[in-house]
């Protein structure tokens, strides 16, 4: 398993020079699905090329020391490919006011280490808010609290409870 060990927004020349890794990381990903996909490296950077030329574009990547293992990428949608802006122009919507939250994609052997993370901080955001409502901060450990112990209602305060332990699990 590859460790993802930092993650970085990238934009103007420095998401410019992680394009081709982009791309080669698109290809990896992709190539999963053939399908559905059947790029190459001059596809993707025909397909990246609005990446380059937006002043609005963003690169969200996942690096394993220096080497991109993960990407997701947006830019302004007046800037993305007509075709993807063509539906939007026509309800009468303005492009300016959409941004194009693009593809996301992180190579399998990177996922483990994501997705352990993701849940170490998940568990760590909930009991926090647990926390925060026994000191009156709001949250399910108000509800708990207030409702539950407060009121010696214990009914309220099991459900707190098991709400806050299935959340966890």
């Amino acid at each position: 398993m590859t460790a993802v060990t930092e993650v970085r927004v990238l934009t103007g020349a420095a998401l410019d020079s992680a394009l081709d890794d982009v791309a080669r990381l698109r290809i990896a990903v992709f190539r999963d699905w053939p399908y559905l996909y059947d790029g190459d490296l001059d596809y993707e950077r025909r397909y990246l090329e609005s990446y380059r030329t937006s002043a609005g574009a963003v690169l969200v990547g996942a690096f394993a020391g220096p080497r991109l293992v993960g990407a997701a990428t947006g830019t302004p949608m007046e800037d993305h490919a007509e075709d993807f802006a063509a539906p939007f122009s026509a309800t009468g919507l303005a492009l300016a006011d959409i941004f194009y939250c693009a593809e996301s994609v992180l190579l399998p052997e990177a996922r483990g280490g994501i997705f352990t993370a993701l849940t170490v901080t998940i568990v760590t955001l909930v009991s926090y808010s647990a926390m925060a409502g026994a000191v009156g901060g709001g949250g399910l450990g108000d509800l708990g609290i207030r409702y539950g112990y407060n009121r010696f209602n214990p009914t309220i305060m099991l459900i707190t409870v098991a709400i806050l332990v299935v959340m966890v699990q």
